[in-house]
């Protein structure tokens, strides 16, 4: 969590729904927060994925570079979906860049 302010992207895991969310910052300050609310992430790049078997893909987000974990993200075929920028009680920080 502390390196979540000023970092350019960010990835969270959403343990209740399955929902991977991947933020993307719009700035060059990096991401803001503001209680449990991410600030400063483009709407437009940020995106939600529902993932079907999280034990495959949440070794290959964290263990890997960010271009490899960037097109096994790309390979999956759920659709994306809109994020809000609402971190809860059920979200994990997998990875900041």
């Amino acid at each position: 969590p502390i390196t979540l302010p000023g970092s350019k992207k960010v990835l969270l895991f959403n343990t209740k729904n399955r929902k991977l969310l991947v933020y993307e910052s719009n700035g060059a300050d990096g991401f803001g927060v503001k209680g449990t609310t991410l600030q400063n992430y483009d709407e437009n790049k940020s995106y939600s994925l529902t993932i079907r078997k999280p034990d495959d893909i949440i070794p290959i987000i964290t263990g890997k570079t960010e271009k490899m974990f960037t097109k096994a993200i790309d390979g999956l075929k759920t659709k994306k979906g809109n994020v809000n920028g609402r971190i809860n009680e059920h979200s994990i920080i997998l990875r900041t860049i």
